[in-house]
Parts: structure tokens; C-alpha cells; sequence
């Protein structure tokens, strides 16, 4: 090989090499005669720390379209760090090449206080038998092993949740056992919602949590949503065990009328989250899970923090790349906070 053809080959592999670099970090697939080709986004390339936890409730999913309300649960209240709108990052992927990064007119996100300032929720709260009995745990403190009663610790949960009631907020209580009781009504006064709660405690049997939460629902359904954040929180300590409406019947009706479901499991001996954590997922809530019921207080706390500090979302993007790359397509949103990822929410297109 004489040197000027050793000269044209040795640059023809270099060429090839730079465009191999290229389409590692640009995806220049064809979108119906398009070829975007998307600049590296510097924070979906850094590891993820996560600090929260994020579902997305939606208002209205189509193609071209997701708007909804995000929810942020944080994992510990010790390094919980300051977010803003400036806080969200978002784009399409498909494998890790970016085929989508939305403009300014492409994505709104914003406090949901700045679109609605009071809060209704419907408390659901499991008296089942097994929420009755003694509960020991060690005290590594003292070496002591001591005994509490779960339900004892729910209702003192509950009621710190309402202290941080706002004057215009509602909620309700649901109780039940083998089957639901009478709501409390919906009502800003804490005081009856505290006295609600130490009223009437005793063994209300077996775990009728799919007709509970399928009540709260159609409860909570008749509050207006344009004037307040509606949730769903859920307690149980078990998987449902009586006859009635299924999970899927729950979440068909939440999602029709944009109602999140939250959820806090109590996972002791008899415990099983499955359900809470499938309905949760689903509706677009954070199931919290926890195997000591003196956490109970510190996860009705965030779960506080989560409701009050969402965000509207409105997102954006070609109806093209829905019809091209349905199914295989993602977007990612990540909470970025001094250039470190510290929460991410994924959904298919």
C-alpha cells in the first residue's frame, strides 16, 4: 500500500469513528422526513441520587400531549433540599439517545398553589383485627423489648397529619374493617376530624379495602377539583380479603375522575402492600411501606409535604414521534437540584 492510499483510508476510518461518536450521544432516526438531531443533556447523563419519590396523576394524556399534577414524596425529611420549577428537566429517549427536548412553549411547570390553594382528602383507615394486636418490637436503646398496639400509633399519625390543616382544607374519615362505616362528612374543622378519630375504636374484622377506597373515591369525587388538590390516603395492613369491587374497579374509577390515591402500609407479620402498592402506582399516588408503626407519623408527614409542594405539568411534543415510536419511545422528567439528579419519573409514549 503506497503511502497516499494509506493516507485516504487511515482518514476515511477517522471520519467513521467521528460518526460513530456523533450518533452515540444524537439519535438522528427519520420522524416523518425529520431528522432532529438533540444536543447532550448534561443531567440525564449524571447518576441519579434519589431524595424523592414521583408518580404523575394525569389530566389528560393523548398524543402529543401529557398534563397532569407530578407528586414528590421525599425519602428523609433530615436531607430534604429546596425544588422549583427551574427544578424539572424533561425529553423523549429511546435506549439513552434523546430524540426530543422540549422549547420554552413546549412544557409548562408549575406550582399547583399557584393554580389551586386548598386541599380535600379522604382518609381511609384500616380497623381491621390485626391493627388490634400487640405489636413488640426491641429497643435497642435499652435493650427492653416493648409492646404497642398499632392502631394507637395510626391515630396519633393521623391526627399530627391535620395539624398542618390550612384554614380552608377538608378531609374526610372512612373507617373499616369487615365493611366500611359512615364518612364523617367532609369538613374544615379539625377538631371534630381529631374527635372523629378516638370515637368508636374497636375490631372491625376482616380488610374490605377495595370497597373502602372505591367509596372515598366516589366521596371525594363531588368536590370541586378546579378550586382544590384532591387525594385519597389510604391505610391498611393487609391485602384486601372481602368480596366487592376489585383493584381494577378502584383504579378505573380514581383515573376517570383524576383522583390519586396515597397510600401507607403497615407491613407487620400478616402484612402484605401489594394491593396499596398496585393501586397507588396506578392512579398516580406514592404508596409509602413500613414495618415499625411508630414510623406511621413521619410517613403521614410526607405524604403532607407531597400534596402541598406538587406541580402542574403540561408537556408538548410532536404527534409524529407518538404514531413513530409508540411503545418504544420514553420520556424521562428528572428533579435536578446543583446539577445532581435527585428524583426521576419515567412514562412510555
Amino acid at each position: 500500500m503506497n503511502k497516499r492510499v494509506y493516507i485516504i483510508v487511515s482518514i476515511v476510518i477517522l471520519i467513521a469513528i467521528i460518526i460513530l461518536l456523533l450518533l452515540k450521544y444524537c439519535d438522528q432516526k427519520e420522524i416523518n422526513g425529520g431528522t432532529p438531531i438533540i444536543e447532550i443533556i448534561e443531567p440525564f447523563k449524571t447518576p441519579i441520587k434519589p431524595e424523592f419519590s414521583v408518580n404523575l396523576s394525569p389530566d389528560d394524556v393523548r398524543p402529543g400531549l401529557i398534563q397532569g399534577t407530578i407528586f414528590i414524596v421525599p425519602n428523609d425529611f433530615d436531607s430534604i433540599q429546596t425544588i422549583s420549577p427551574n427544578s424539572f428537566i424533561i425529553a423523549i429517549f429511546i435506549e439513552d439517545s434523546c430524540i426530543f427536548k422540549p422549547t420554552d412553549n413546549d412544557l409548562v411547570i408549575q406550582s399547583i398553589s399557584a393554580k389551586k390553594d386548598k386541599i380535600a382528602t379522604s382518609i381511609v383507615l384500616d380497623y381491621s383485627g390485626s391493627m388490634f394486636t400487640p405489636f413488640q418490637f426491641q429497643d435497642y436503646s435499652s435493650g427492653a423489648l416493648n409492646t404497642i398496639i398499632p392502631i394507637n400509633e395510626l391515630m396519633s399519625a393521623v391526627q399530627n397529619f391535620f395539624s398542618y390543616y390550612q384554614v380552608n382544607d377538608i378531609a374526610e374519615i372512612i373507617k373499616f374493617g369487615s365493611a366500611y362505616d359512615q364518612s364523617s362528612g367532609f369538613t374544615s374543622d379539625k377538631s371534630s376530624l381529631i374527635q372523629f378519630i378516638h370515637n368508636n375504636n374497636y375490631d372491625r374484622g376482616a380488610t374490605a379495602l377495595y370497597n373502602s377506597v372505591y367509596y372515598a373515591i366516589n366521596n371525594l369525587k363531588t368536590i370541586n377539583q378546579d378550586e382544590y388538590i384532591r387525594a385519597v390516603i389510604a391505610f391498611a395492613d393487609g391485602q384486601n380479603n372481602v368480596p366487592g369491587y376489585s383493584d381494577d374497579d378502584v383504579i378505573n374509577l380514581a383515573n376517570e375522575n383524576k383522583i390519586p390515591v396515597f397510600s401507607v402500609c403497615f407491613e407487620s407479620i400478616q402484612g402484605d402492600c401489594n394491593a396499596l402498592e398496585n393501586i397507588s402506582s396506578q392512579t398516580g399516588g406514592i404508596n409509602l411501606i413500613s414495618s415499625d408503626p411508630l414510623s406511621l407519623m413521619d410517613l403521614y408527614n410526607r405524604i403532607n409535604f407531597s400534596i402541598r409542594n406538587s406541580y402542574y405539568i403540561k408537556f408538548n411534543y410532536p404527534i409524529d414521534l407518538f404514531q413513530k415510536y409508540k411503545g418504544r419511545a420514553k420520556i424521562k422528567l428528572r428533579i435536578v437540584k446543583d446539577n445532581i439528579a435527585i428524583a426521576e419519573y419515567i412514562r412510555y409514549l
